[in-house]
């Protein structure tokens, strides 16, 4: 049975539609048809020239991503950018591209919730909801309680963590309550305290956030990318489940733009 590019945007956008994204946000179909016949599909974090070399290499002709290339427009096709470098390769190789981002973000069952599933939380909610009635984040008690320490570690190794930044947090010496948010979750700091959570996992903390509520709540910054990875998981679900014959592959070194030295 062909599959179209269609196809697979249908199978993501019925978790997640497009409605939900934000007004900033650009995803949905970036580059290529609708109605174009797709042989098989690239998931990844980050589109960039090595993404498609290897969907090149294994015969593909449709890269997902939960990253956006594209935010905003485009005047030139000249090399000048990065986006227009990749734009313009990915026109001549005839590969489309696909984005879900803030909508799977939002969607139920999103990111932030596949943080807490890395985690094992249990009764996990959302920890807010905008005003559109939007999921934010979640937030939910572990297993067992854990010393501070060994919650540190076990953040690290559940989500591939070359390194954590987190609080001096004197006052929290054992962590059972814990929020969630994927990409960049600030904004919900307030919220997570607000809840009584004991820890609250993130990524994008600034020097003084770190500085706020200082034994109060222990805050965590594990990486922005890494607590999105599971997005890539999630997208290649989506696909596998509505198109089962469908090639889905996710990126094998998705390491992304940042080094620790």
């Amino acid at each position: 049975m062909e599959v179209t590019v269609g196809d697979v945007a249908a199978a993501i956008e019925e978790f997640a539609p497009l409605t939900l994204q934000e007004e900033y946000d650009n995803s949905g179909l970036q580059i290529g048809r609708a109605q174009r016949a797709a042989r098989g599909a690239l998931v990844c974090l980050d589109v960039d020239e090595a993404v498609l070399d290897e969907a090149s290499a294994l015969g593909f002709d449709l890269v997902v991503s939960h990253h956006p290339l594209l935010f905003k427009g485009i005047k030139s096709f000249c090399g000048a950018t990065r986006e227009s470098r990749i734009a313009e390769r990915a026109l001549a190789m005839g590969v489309s591209l696909y984005a879900a981002h803030t909508n799977l973000d939002f969607a139920p069952g999103g990111v932030s919730f596949l943080m807490g599933e890395r985690l094992g939380l249990a009764a996990m909610e959302p920890l807010a909801r905008d005003a559109r009635g939007r999921a934010l984040g979640v937030r939910g008690a572990l297993a067992q309680p854990m010393a501070k320490d060994d919650f540190l570690a076990f953040v690290k190794e559940k989500f591939h963590a070359a390194m954590l930044r987190y609080s001096v947090s004197d006052g929290v010496q054992v962590v059972r309550d814990v929020a969630l948010c994927g990409g960049s979750g600030m904004d919900l700091y307030t919220e997570a305290q607000r809840g009584g959570a004991d820890a609250f996992v993130t990524g994008d903390a600034k020097y003084h956030d770190f500085q706020r509520g200082v034994g109060e709540m222990l805050l965590v910054d594990v990486g922005h990318r890494e607590s999105e990875r599971g997005a890539v998981e999630l997208l290649s679900r989506l696909i596998r489940k509505k198109l089962p014959t469908f090639a889905v592959r996710e990126r094998v070194r998705d390491e992304g733009p940042l080094r620790y030295y």
